[in-house]
């Protein structure tokens, strides 16, 4: 198996570790305020990025592409900042499916630009991952509707800022290291973080957050620590494959990770907020079985 593949294979799973740990350690355990959790992972990102490039500086390469460097963590941080919103207020097994259709704007956008050349049957793999999202937004009540119109809204404004990210990643894989990279979206990604939620009040409330450690280990945890790692990979992983594969089985995996974290943790008694009822539960794993043919279709026609 190419290394690739295993690389975006391990991403997806590391992200489905932080998505988890977001949702039950930080927004439904300690309930932190949207606010104050986008300026921890704004200004995480920030220190890291800075110390990367101080430790491995960019020389001989042209103004513009540092530009789209930290352009790249600008339209991160819009999507990851959406993200956080839908996920604090919606069950983390319907937020990621929707949030991981963003490889079919990555397959679009590179078809158009980047001269990509895909099969039939990695065309098939990409619309069966977004049926897997389609159905994650399916839920049960009384009878069957469609979850939250606005939040579904907000991840796919997630989502295509993400894929537009991946393709200037893929870009910049041609001009700078991996850690070069991560640093630059760094500190483009604190800026629609930290920025808009500078007020006073949540500066404070940041601040005592951050000294709280019994409460913002987790944080560290998924956002410093899980997060770098998810993110190194899935550069690593843009080196050598197809933005459009790599965007597909990354994101693939990570609602299938995401579901199965969940009906372990049901199983063995944790109190997470989630539906894993007949019908919900059945919607759920119809979703990410999808998702996984997608995967499987990517993996046995490379």
């Amino acid at each position: 198996m190419e290394n690739w593949i295993v690389f975006s294979f391990l991403s997806g799973l590391i992200f489905a570790i932080v998505n988890t740990i977001d949702k039950y350690k930080v927004f439904d355990s300690i309930n932190l305020s949207h606010p104050v959790f986008c300026i921890f992972a704004g200004f995480s990102n920030l220190i890291l990025g800075l110390l990367f490039i101080s430790f491995f500086p960019i020389q001989d390469t042209h103004y513009t592409n540092i530009l789209l460097g930290i352009c790249t963590g600008i339209l991160q941080g819009i999507s990851i900042g959406l993200m956080f919103k839908a996920l604090s207020q919606n069950e983390v097994t319907r937020v990621v499916p929707i949030y991981q259709t963003y490889p079919i704007y990555v397959l679009i956008i590179a078809l158009i630009f980047l001269n990509e050349s895909l099969s039939y049957l990695h065309i098939l793999s990409i619309f069966l991952m977004l049926v897997g999202g389609i159905l994650a937004t399916i839920e049960f009540k009384k009878k069957m509707n469609f979850s939250n119109g606005l939040m579904i809204l907000i991840l796919i404004l997630a989502s295509m800022s993400m894929a537009i990210s991946h393709i200037f990643i893929k870009t910049l894989t041609e001009e700078f290291s991996t850690l070069q990279i991560y640093g630059l979206r760094g500190i483009g990604l604190s800026i629609p973080l930290v920025l808009p939620f500078s007020s006073k009040s949540n500066i404070k409330k940041f601040y005592i957050f951050l000294k709280d450690w019994k409460s913002s280990r987790f944080m560290f945890l998924a956002e410093t620590v899980g997060a770098f790692l998810g993110l190194v990979l899935i550069i690593l992983a843009l080196n050598s494959g197809p933005v459009s594969l790599v965007a597909s089985i990354s994101s693939g995996t990570r609602p299938i990770f995401v579901i199965i974290i969940g009906l372990f943790l049901s199983l063995i008694g944790k109190k997470i907020k989630e539906k894993f009822d007949i019908y919900n539960g059945l919607i759920k794993i119809s979703s990410a079985i999808f998702v996984g043919l997608g995967i499987l279709l990517v993996s046995i026609n490379i």
